[in-house]
């Protein structure tokens, strides 16, 4: 995950922007066990995904949320992308 993607919540733990510590712990640790395999994980319709996948997803789509609602003007929060997209 870019070190930008990170924030300090209020108790001055670093977090992935939009998720609490414990959420970021999970996703980090789904994010290093998912293989990737060059194909980004993203969620197309009428295709299920595993339990790791789909909870990493959820999380991702936290994430991105959380930054899309963020003012344009602040680089260091561009929206997120899905995993190996270009």
């Amino acid at each position: 995950m870019r070190s930008d993607a990170y924030v300090l919540d209020k108790m001055r733990r670093r977090v992935l922007a939009g998720l609490t510590p414990e959420e970021t712990y999970e996703f980090e640790l789904l994010d290093a066990q998912i293989p990737f395999n060059g194909k980004p994980v993203c969620h197309s319709a009428g295709l299920s995904l595993p339990p790791k996948e789909h909870r990493w997803l959820e999380l991702f789509k936290k994430m991105e949320a959380h930054t899309a609602s963020l003012p344009s003007h602040a680089p260091e929060y561009d929206q997120l992308k899905c995993r190996g997209a270009q």
